[in-house]
């Protein structure tokens, strides 16, 4: 069993653990790289070619991808880096108190 915390987390504090603990953002810039290839691709071949669409809404949506993307990537990489911070914030101000409530 553990003990339990002797305070309430914060709702910040568990919004940083909920998105330190997340799956895969160690691939963020693999996932935002293919994501901007596979729209590019979309819409270059399929939506110009299959569609028809005209070349200025090809060309404006490739503009919005190239700038959605490494929005994308570096709005999350600092949220990421956000929560690690406040993750571990949290962990060395629970190693210090629990250090301090140790009897000598």
């Amino acid at each position: 069993m553990s003990s339990p915390s002797p305070a309430p987390n914060s709702y910040s504090l568990e919004v940083a653990r909920r998105i330190h603990n997340t799956t895969g953002k160690e691939h963020l810039e693999r996932i935002c790289v293919g994501g901007f290839l596979l729209e590019s691709l979309w819409h270059s071949g399929i939506e110009r070619r299959v569609l028809k669409t005209p070349a200025p809404a090809v060309r404006k949506a490739m503009l919005r991808a190239a700038v959605t993307w490494p929005v994308l990537y570096v709005v999350t990489s600092a949220c990421i880096s956000w929560a690690a911070r406040k993750v571990d914030q949290a962990e060395e101000a629970q190693r210090k108190e629990a250090q301090r409530n140790i009897p000598t």
